[in-house]
C-alpha cells in the first residue's frame, strides 16, 4: 500500500455519497444497516414507501430495497456525523482541495461540495469499524506520505 487512501480503503468500509439536485444520497450498501432514514424511502416509481422516515435500516430492509431496484437513500448532513473522507474531495474546475483524505466531513465542507457541483465522494466511519479510529489517527499523524519519503 503506497498511499493513505489505499490504507484507509483496506481497513475501513467506504461509502459513496452522491450529490443530486443540491441534495445528498447514500449509495445503497451494507453500510446503511443501523442508520436511520431522514425521509421516506420509496420504490423507483415513488409510489410505495419501503422504509418510513425515522426508521432504522435493517439487513432485511436492505434486501427489500435491492429487490425494488432502489439505488440510493436520501441523507441529511447530520447522517454523516462521524464520517471522514476516504480520498481528497477536489473541485475539478479550480483544482482546490475542499477536504483532504482522512479528515472529518463537516457541514461546511458538505455545503461547499454541493455548491461546487461535485457529483460524488466517498466516506468511512472509523467509529463503526472493529479497529475504531486507531488506524485513522495513526495515518493522520504519520508525516510520511510517499514511498520516496519512507526511504
Amino acid at each position: 500500500m503506497k498511499t493513505d487512501e489505499e490504507i484507509l480503503r483496506r481497513f475501513y468500509a467506504s461509502e459513496t455519497i452522491l450529490v443530486q439536485e443540491k441534495k445528498l444520497a447514500w449509495k445503497l450498501s451494507p453500510g446503511l444497516v443501523g442508520h436511520k432514514v431522514r425521509a421516506d424511502v420509496t420504490d423507483r416509481k415513488g409510489k410505495d414507501v419501503l422504509i418510513g422516515r425515522g426508521k432504522k435500516i435493517h439487513a432485511t430492509n436492505l434486501l427489500q430495497l435491492e429487490k425494488a431496484g432502489v439505488e440510493q437513500v436520501p441523507v441529511d448532513p447530520e447522517d454523516l456525523e462521524g464520517a471522514y473522507a476516504v480520498h481528497d474531495i477536489v473541485d475539478t474546475t479550480s483544482g482546490e482541495i475542499l477536504l483532504e483524505a482522512n479528515e472529518r466531513v463537516t457541514g461546511k465542507v458538505l455545503d461547499e461540495t454541493i455548491a461546487r457541483g461535485i457529483l460524488s465522494f466517498e466516506v468511512f466511519f472509523p467509529l463503526e469499524s472493529e479497529i475504531a479510529g486507531i488506524l485513522s489517527e495513526t495515518v493522520r499523524k504519520d508525516p510520511v506520505k510517499t514511498p520516496e519519503e519512507a526511504l
